[in-house]
């Protein structure tokens, strides 16, 4: 149900905007709306000074002025409006709502802290009479800007504010084509209301608030994401790929969870040890196993990891041992699903496998999960994309997807001015508080100042317990930090414990955060003697870029930013 500023009198004498706030207030259909009732404009665009009955924010939509007549009879002769049974010459309230509708414009839009993208707003104007039916057609204002009593007995006042916009939308589109319906998303909303109630109650998220609203926005599956949960249901094999934010391991896991509640053995692999602690900690009582794929060898193979394990020994030794021993232990699964399949795509891991599932590649069931053109973190494979066609002789059914539900708009454009991607095809959230932000540094002492500054903004708007510092290197600039703000250090991450129940900010490397996700996203240490190449760089700024759901701010040198610029023009 709506949000009204400020909660509104039922004493009032004015018994239409009474029936205003209760058909709005008790709707569930307005529910996260914010309203404003009775403003008083001490700045108009006609006049000294004015009220305006109701503003209606409504998320992802716009926002509409309304004036509200209680009169039960309204007459129009010549122009003139005519109110009550005495005929009363008052007001053109269209033209009043139109006027207060731009007033109130002028005040944000003039505003220094207004939405960055505030023009993009659909606003529009309506007048209700709640108890008189009234009828009024002039080539000066369409029909769907008034409702009378006929109307609001026919449909509710929240249908007749919806169709107000979308009606406004098609009238603006033509000469507005940057106009957005979601550019009056929630955190623009309560930028206009601070500005329009600077001494209000405080609607600024609060941590949990924000936690609930992002995981709403993230779990709605897309359109294409029910396509590829409907394929697994009626295809034993699928390859499913796409970028970073696409879903794929919220897909891995919906299906594994599917397939063990109908009692098949299924198996969930992953790459990255980190990922898997977290998909443990949230899924682990769903009847499949989770492991990672370097995990699962050591298990089978039953060997000792030497200190100082080379690649030899990972995908030669371990992973020879773990096949031989897997027929003498009689170990498989009815079901294969692998997450993060390209860093393990190779002729050895797939031959692994194929002995690991009932029926094997050709004839099990199975799902892989890859970003072949971004994430490839680990291996070298000079087409890893092509490892499964070539090893089953024929092409793997392939679905792939192409809507990022993870990252805001402006990630995404962050993400594409610094690495060439093929882009989104659709980009499903709405943008945080705070934009991304690139800083440049000459040294190490310059980028722990400039760190502290980006820490001490970001916690103007988040929790400290939002804020994850990804670095390429285990001892870099936060190590520097740490020894001179000792009082408010950068923590290591511990995955296998709850974030709620440690302090941040936290620190982890980019690698041994791929998969996993966090509200905002600090990257350090971005020099290109920190990688192995511009290609590395590339790839582990992608996967570093991709973890934020709500804001990311890049520190590199300007070396390094002027590498990728020159890259990703080539």
């Amino acid at each position: 149900m709506a949000y009204f500023l400020p909660a509104l009198n039922l004493d009032t004498e004015v018994p239409g905007e009474i029936e205003f706030f209760k058909r709005l207030k008790n709707d569930p259909a307005t529910k996260n709306w914010w309203v404003l009732h009775s403003y008083f404009l001490s700045q108009h665009i006609n006049q000294s000074q004015g009220e305006i009955d109701f503003v209606v924010f409504i998320p992802n939509r716009g926002v509409i002025v309304v004036e509200v007549k209680s009169h039960k009879k309204i007459q129009v002769r010549n122009g003139d409006f005519y109110y009550g049974v005495q005929n009363a010459l008052g007001k053109n309230p269209f033209k009043q709502s139109y006027d207060n509708m731009w007033s109130l414009i002028e005040i944000i839009k003039d505003h220094e802290n207004k939405p960055r993208n505030f023009s993009k707003i659909v606003w529009t104007h309506a007048v209700v009479t709640p108890s008189a039916k009234f009828s009024y057609e002039s080539p000066e204002y369409q029909q769907w800007k008034l409702c009378d009593s006929n109307q609001l007995n026919k449909k509710s006042l929240s249908t007749f504010l919806l169709t107000a916009i979308e009606e406004q939308l098609k009238k603006d589109l033509p000469n507005r084509n940057y106009i957005d319906n979601n550019a009056c998303n929630p955190t623009n909303i309560a930028k206009c209301l601070e500005i329009l109630k600077p001494e209000g109650e405080s609607i600024i998220e609060t941590p949990d608030e924000r936690e609930s609203r992002i995981l709403k926005e993230i779990s709605e599956f897309t359109p294409e994401q029910n396509l590829v949960l409907q394929a697994s249901q009626f295809n034993e094999q699928l390859h499913i790929t796409g970028p970073a934010g696409t879903g794929k391991t919220t897909l891995a896991i919906q299906i594994a969870s599917e397939k063990s509640s109908k009692n098949e053995r299924v198996i969930y692999i992953c790459y990255n040890e980190n990922l898997k602690s977290y998909i443990n900690s949230q899924y682990g009582g769903n009847g499949f196993d989770i492991k990672t794929f370097h995990g699962l060898l050591n298990e089978i193979a039953e060997i000792d990891i030497p200190p100082n394990a080379d690649d030899f020994f990972f995908n030669e030794t371990l992973l020879n041992k773990a096949y031989d021993n897997l027929s003498q232990k009689e170990i498989y699964y009815d079901h294969l699903i692998v997450d993060e399949f390209q860093d393990i795509a190779n002729e050895g891991t797939l031959i692994f496998l194929d002995r690991l599932l009932s029926g094997g590649l050709k004839g099990g069931s199975w799902k892989l999960f890859a970003d072949y053109k971004n994430q490839n973190l680990y291996r070298e494979s000079i087409r890893p994309e092509n490892v499964v066609d070539d090893y089953l002789g024929l092409p793997s059914f392939k679905l792939e997807l192409g809507v990022n539900c993870r990252n805001t708009p402006s990630i995404v454009d962050f993400i594409q001015d610094h690495i060439e991607i093929d882009p989104y095809r659709e980009v499903r959230r709405l943008d945080g508080d705070i934009p991304p932000s690139t800083k440049t540094y000459k040294d190490n002492q310059e980028q722990s100042n400039n760190l502290k500054n980006t820490l001490d903004n970001l916690q103007k708007v988040y929790d400290k317990n939002e804020i994850l510092v990804l670095s390429p290197i285990t001892n870099g600039v936060v190590e520097i930090y740490n020894q001179e703000h000792s009082g408010s250090k950068i923590n290591k991450l511990n995955f296998r414990s709850e974030v709620s129940k440690q302090e941040g900010p936290f620190f982890s490397t980019i690698k041994s955060f791929k998969g996993l996700e966090f509200h905002t996203i600090v990257i350090v240490d971005v020099d290109i003697d920190n990688f192995i190449d511009i290609r590395d760089m590339n790839s582990q700024l992608y996967t570093a870029i991709s973890r934020g759901l709500e804001t990311v701010s890049l520190h590199i040198t300007k070396d390094a930013l002027k590498l990728l610029q020159e890259n990703n023009v080539n």
